[in-house]
Order: structure tokens, then sequence, then C-alpha cells
């Protein structure tokens, strides 16, 4: 999301096509997102549709 630095595709597909042959139904790649996931379990719905908001929201992503 955004302009966030993001872990490189071929390490997100190998992930996910491992987990998918071990028959998992979720994979989260990244000790930050692995935390963001944690930590989504404990806050309420408000605060992580802010969190949401300042890392998606308009002017977040690559400026041209």
């Amino acid at each position: 999301m955004g302009a966030g630095k993001k872990q490189p595709p071929d390490e997100v597909a190998r992930a996910g096509f491992e987990a998918m042959m071990k028959g998992e139904g979720d994979v989260v790649t990244g000790w930050s997102n692995k935390l963001k996931a944690a930590i989504s379990h404990i806050l309420p719905s408000s605060l992580r549709a802010e969190q949401h908001r300042r890392e998606a929201g308009p002017g977040t992503g690559h400026k041209s």
C-alpha cells in the first residue's frame, strides 16, 4: 500500500505457493506484516480503519 517498501514478488509468490501446497488457507509474509496482522486482532476496528486510511489514502502512493 502507498509508497512503502515492498517485498520482492518472487518471495511473496513462493510463500503463497508453499502455503497452498501445505493446504494452508492464509499466509502473511514479512515481519512487519506479521506484526500488523497480530495487532489487528486486539485493536478496535476504528483504530484499524484509521491506520488503513493513513497508509492507503489519497496521496500515499508513488509520485510520478
